[in-house]
């Protein structure tokens, strides 16, 4: 057997007696909606242990020699409680300061068990507002004169614009304007921006896709996941019909292995929803269900599609999406 020459030294006893947070001042200064990680650094003092043994042999004592040396190594953020004096200036989550939009000052301090950290300060400039478009942001709409921009805002001191106009919002923060829109694609821009000297700014973007009817029919090109189906939209009357086939792989049912020519057949809604019926009957199948979906652009669409079957006797369901763009 081999054994080291050399005793293996003991660990060093560490005790924590003072934290500090290691910043260039004593208050920071930040950019509402910035985030800045802070960090400790932990005050330890050696112990060393010792040991008298009695002479007569009776008895052994030990005692503990503070060593007046201290070591300062940095402590993980996320062991720490950390406290902010005004959550709604900033807060400080496994070491992480995330400051607010609104601006003001707050105290920061981190503890471990009864330790408490030296004391910083942060002082936080007002961001730019935040501004929230409700969905969708990209919008199809079918033939109309008038359509919504609607969203939600938040800050200090601010004005809101919608292209070069001024609109008004709650005390909530919540908008809700109506727009005049032409044919094909109308682009409106949200801008909301500080009333002081920072003049800082957000802007969102909302598109509303006005199409005609017109721009949808056709000849269809689609697919499902596994296969490739087809379908017609041509005007009848006062409605818009869907006419087409679906070719649907179903040997993961058990079934044969390609079910071709179900029909699909429906109206195309005045929003522009796709709404259609499926059917097919053969030798011990029958096959029933629904496939919607609406228009992206005026040359692309998606939806998905579900089948009920009964195939001898047996009911099954499948499900699938689908998209399309015209020939």
């Amino acid at each position: 057997m081999i054994y080291s020459c050399v005793d293996d030294p003991e660990p060093e006893i560490l005790t924590l007696i003072d934290l500090q947070i290691s910043v260039d001042s004593d208050t920071l200064l930040i950019k509402g909606g910035d985030k800045k990680n802070l960090l400790v650094n932990g005050i330890y003092v050696k112990f060393e242990n010792n040991t008298i043994t009695n002479k007569g042999g009776i008895a052994i004592t030990s005692y503990t020699v503070v060593n007046a040396d201290t070591v300062v190594k940095g402590i993980d953020g996320s062991t720490l409680d950390w406290y902010s004096s005004n959550n709604s200036v900033a807060t400080v989550d496994n070491g992480e300061l995330e400051s607010t939009i609104y601006g003001g000052i707050t105290e920061i301090t981190a503890s471990k068990d009864l330790l408490i950290s030296n004391t910083i300060y942060v002082m936080v400039q007002a961001g730019a507002p935040i501004l929230i478009i409700d969905p969708p942001v990209t919008e199809i709409v079918f033939q109309q004169e008038i359509g919504n921009v609607s969203g939600w805002v938040a800050g200090t001191d601010f004005t809101l614009k919608l292209n070069s106009n001024y609109i008004e919002f709650s005390d909530e923060g919540r908008f809700n304007k109506s727009v005049s829109l032409n044919v094909g694609e109308n682009t409106f821009d949200i801008i909301a921006t500080n009333n002081d000297e920072s003049a800082l700014s957000t802007t969102r973007i909302k598109k509303i896709i006005n199409l005609s009817f017109d721009d949808i029919t056709g000849h269809w090109k689609g697919e499902t996941i596994t296969r490739p189906f087809s379908f017609d939209i041509y005007k009848l009357a006062d409605q818009y019909i869907i006419n087409g086939t679906l070719t649907v792989d179903l040997t993961f049912l058990g079934g044969a292995e390609v079910v071709q020519d179900i029909a699909v057949i429906g109206l195309i809604n005045n929003d522009g929803t796709i709404d259609a019926q499926l059917s097919k009957e053969a030798s011990g199948m029958s096959i029933s269900g629904s496939l919607g979906g609406l228009f992206s652009t005026s040359g692309s669409a998606g939806g998905s599609y579900t089948l009920y079957i009964e195939l001898l006797g047996i009911p099954l369901s499948h499900t699938e999406e689908w998209t399309a763009e015209k020939q």
